[in-house]
């Protein structure tokens, strides 16, 4: 070997060490496609699913965009958090199909370096399931269940204290719950649903109460109520003025404060394209803002509502549905010169992108109690629950209704006046409800979970003794 190099003219093995060089150099510069989430294998994966791509080096985003494919085929919008690329898909992927996941070698660094071999990645997505917490008569945890499957409920978070509330995250894969801790405080913590990783998140000690917990749209934001107690008389703990906060989930040292320091606030919510919202006790109103967590915190609209309930967003983000007090001037005595108000409970229709407000409770009657409205996902009709007010309708109860957005009318879907139902969660097909069922008239009984088939309209006991449930797509 030695006699064979010597033959070799010492330029050219310059040259040949240059190109070596230059490769291994080239080798080592490359742009790397680091991790991909969903992971590679991956099973059960909600069918809303984003696809995140990291690198190891900032990237030439078109030539990245242009060499990414799924299959099956998926359209969907691309957006960038650094050296990670977002894949949000238009729609759900198809439940029980395995997902291809390409990306082309020749996809370009900004150095410029191309990536130097193509890669593929499987994951399979699951069928839509719900989630809950049971039990309702002691300390709860979270749990997840398919209907269509004989498999049972599997308990997802044990934390002995119990679990007080919870929110999912636009895409289905996080939970963020809020929970009771030893020592008399509360935490808030995080569950990855893909990969089962628990992780705790903000702490608050037994003179402060967490609450509420939402997360926005991307994940990236949980807004939460902060509430104030107060020891008062006879060591009772009192709860004083309440805030809206936000944190960073990746970086959860940052809290930032979202509402004004001297007013009442409580749920905090987040609009489809992540305005964040809350009600304002102070102004009586509901309180709109583009969160930025560089600037102070400032509202550029208010939607009035004098009952104060939570509503519901159009998938668009364009309309606010939500109860308010309807005003019915009653036929007095005039001569004795009674003139009383009666007032009920409509559903009212905030654009705000316009501003403007209509009654959109179905039919004629005045004389009724309608709450909870609730978007399907593909927009076109609102599940809600009504009561009766007038004499001749009134049930202890409210039922579950059905309104088609498109003028058709609405339908009566539950006729058990003895019960209640709440907590309406609609699947990812528009066809499904989950929601909650109590008796109106013997509250030891506890709530359940049920489940409605809107092609059969068939319903069914899912989980007794459970409550708030939401479907993961």
């Amino acid at each position: 070997m030695l006699k064979l190099l010597a033959r070799i003219p010492p330029l050219l093995l310059v040259v040949i060490g240059f190109i070596l060089g230059l490769a291994l150099a080239g080798a080592l510069l490359a742009p790397r496609a680091l991790a991909i989430k969903p992971e590679d294998g991956a099973q059960e994966i909600p069918a809303t699913s984003r696809i995140r791509l990291s690198f190891s080096r900032p990237m030439n985003q078109a030539s990245v965009e242009a060499g990414f494919s799924t299959d099956p085929p998926q359209s969907g919008q691309f957006s960038w958090e650094g050296r990670e690329l977002v894949f949000t898909p238009d729609a759900p992927w198809p439940s029980n199909t395995e997902v291809e996941v390409r990306l082309k070698a020749g996809a370009l660094g900004r150095f410029p370096l191309p990536l130097l071999v193509s890669k593929s990645w499987h994951f399979r997505v699951g069928t839509p399931r719900v989630l809950y917490l049971w039990p309702a008569s002691g300390r709860a945890n979270l749990y997840l269940i398919d209907p269509g499957s004989e498999s049972g409920a599997i308990q997802l978070t044990f934390h002995e204290a119990g679990v007080l509330d919870y929110t999912l995250s636009g895409d289905g894969t996080l939970v963020a719950f809020s929970l009771n801790t030893e020592n008399g405080g509360q935490n808030l913590q995080t569950l990855d649903l893909i990969s089962g990783e628990e992780k705790f998140i903000h702490a608050c000690s037994a003179e402060v109460r967490c609450s509420n917990p939402a997360l926005s749209p991307d994940g990236r934001w949980l807004a939460f109520v902060e509430q104030s107690l107060n020891v008062g008389s006879g060591g009772r703990s009192m709860p004083q003025g309440s805030q809206i906060r936000v944190l960073s989930v990746p970086d959860a040292e940052m809290v930032i404060a979202a509402s004004p320091t001297d007013h009442t606030v409580r749920d905090p919510a987040w609009s489809p394209q992540g305005w964040l919202t809350y009600y304002d006790e102070s102004l009586k109103a509901t309180a709109l803002l583009t969160f930025d967590p560089n600037a102070a915190p400032s509202p550029f609209t208010y939607v009035p509502n004098s009952l104060g309930a939570a509503g519901s967003w159009s998938p668009d983000g364009t309309r606010l549905v939500y109860p308010e007090i309807y005003f019915v001037p009653a036929q007095g005595d005039e001569e004795q010169g009674q003139s009383d108000t009666a007032y009920y409970s409509h559903l009212y229709q905030t654009d705000v992108t316009s501003g403007g407000t209509q009654d959109i409770s179905p039919g004629d009657a005045l004389q009724v109690e309608d709450a909870s409205p609730v978007f399907s996902p593909d927009g076109t009709r609102l599940a809600f629950a009504r009561k009766y007010l007038d004499p001749e309708r009134w049930s202890p109860g409210r039922q579950l209704w059905l309104l088609d957005l498109s003028g058709v009318g609405s339908t009566e879907l539950t006729s058990e006046p003895n019960y209640t139902f709440s907590a309406i969660s609609w699947d990812p097909d528009s066809q499904r409800l989950a929601y909650m069922r109590r008796a109106s008239s013997d509250l030891a009984l506890g709530p359940e979970i049920w489940w409605m088939d809107l092609d059969t309209m068939e319903s069914d006991l899912l989980v007794p003794g459970g409550y708030l449930p939401q479907w993961i797509p």
